[in-house]
């Protein structure tokens, strides 16, 4: 849940590719747990 936390708190200006390299590893975490 931190992860999907940390892309809310980021900016929307930020880069989609922050973005998404954040959604690839909260899914990895969630597959994971």
């Amino acid at each position: 849940m931190t992860a999907f936390d940390a892309d809310s708190t980021l900016p929307p200006t930020e880069p989609i590719d922050l973005r998404e390299l954040f959604a690839a590893e909260a899914g990895a975490a969630a597959g994971q747990h």
